[in-house]
């Protein structure tokens, strides 16, 4: 045997006259519950559709916890995201690009650091045909700076060497001839 209670009335709602003020925390009107306040322990809702926003109970703007706006703003704290993102306009800070990149607009950088090309056009050096050169002179013709990671020289050009003491070239790192 099934027990039921049932109401049959247009409009249907508990009254709570404590303190002095009747309010009504629950009324059904037209088929539609309403409830002024609800604490669910464990709930499911198939579809929801939110009028305002729905958030964390801990939620403070601009640092902790999560809010979505009907609007489609949100704010999450930690977030991973699996697939594609879409952003106009934003602000990434201390972020890793772990694959290949392709920047399609113009790339504005205070400080670039790896490895980074700069050309020289025309470098000429001349210095004395003099008796006072010998076989263990060095000529300076470029410095490139040692960095924490791998550096690339591009020598685009020729050299010409006219001398008895200056017919060999060698390119040193440090003290290593490459």
């Amino acid at each position: 045997m099934q027990s039921q209670f049932l109401v049959q009335a247009d409009r249907f709602g508990l009254i709570n006259t404590s303190n002095g003020n009747t309010t009504t925390p629950f009324v059904v009107e037209n088929g539609v519950a309403y409830m002024n306040a609800a604490v669910i322990k464990d709930g499911s809702i198939t579809n929801a559709k939110i009028g305002g926003e729905i958030r964390s109970d801990n939620f403070v703007n601009g640092s902790n916890g999560w809010r979505i706006g009907k609007d489609g703003s949100s704010q999450f704290n930690n977030v991973v995201i699996r697939g594609e993102v879409h952003a106009n306009t934003g602000v990434l800070n201390n972020v890793t690009i772990n694959e290949n990149c392709t920047v399609l607009g113009t790339v504005q950088a205070n400080k670039i650091v790896g490895d980074v090309v700069t050309m020289t056009d025309r470098v000429v050096k001349n210095w004395p045909a003099s008796g006072n050169t010998s076989s263990g002179t060095r000529y300076l013709i470029a410095t490139i700076d040692g960095m924490p990671f791998e550096r690339r020289m591009v020598f685009n050009g020729s050299v010409a060497i006219v001398q008895v003491w200056r017919q060999n070239v060698t390119i040193r790192v440090d003290e290593t001839t490459v």
